[in-house]
């Protein structure tokens, strides 16, 4: 269903806030004691709001820039339903937010079938989506790790992917070696 029609049904729609937590390390800290730093590395961070109805904020941390966080907020112009990286949003109905994860990002092993719906959001109510990766480029292998985290309404405040479970949590990461 299209945002703007279902926006000319009811008066006010949960907003939507998304934060993309992805990890990316090579073969040179695969094993101890990079495994170990990598372990310990953050997977939710503080929510940075932006003041439109959705806002997604992406979280990269780097093995070649030593795992600092770079972080990046945007706010989607468009409508539902929409994709942030392989995750798939669609709005079901006022009452509820679809959440479904896509193919392998970046070519990456091992391939995984789209899965249209993974959960529902209802208002108020937050979701983990976890994946994982190994990609082949000239270069040689790298990693990836990435946690999603959606929230559809409700509280907002800065520590909302950071205090207790989600209402809602998927994981498909594989064995990757």
């Amino acid at each position: 269903m299209r945002l703007s029609a279902i926006m000319a049904k009811e008066q006010a729609l949960p907003r939507v806030a998304v934060q993309v937590v992805t990890i990316q390390w090579t073969k040179a800290t695969r094993g101890a004691p990079g495994s170990i730093r990598r372990a310990a590395l953050p997977r939710a961070f503080p929510l940075r709001q932006g003041t439109g109805w959705c806002s997604i904020e992406h979280i990269t941390l780097s093995e070649w820039e030593q795992f600092r966080a770079h972080h990046r907020v945007e706010e989607p112009l468009g409508q539902l339903p929409f994709e942030i990286c392989s995750l798939r949003l669609r709005l079901e109905s006022a009452d509820e937010l679809s959440v479904g994860i896509g193919c392998t990002q970046h070519a990456g092993q091992p391939w995984r079938i789209a899965r249209p719906r993974v959960m529902g959001l209802g208002p108020g109510q937050s979701g983990r989506v976890a994946t994982n990766a190994r990609h082949t480029s000239y270069a040689g292998q790298w990693y990836t790790e990435t946690t999603f985290h959606i929230a559809y309404g409700g509280d907002l405040s800065p520590d909302r992917f950071m205090s207790g479970k989600p209402d809602r949590d998927y994981n498909q990461k594989a064995a990757l070696f």
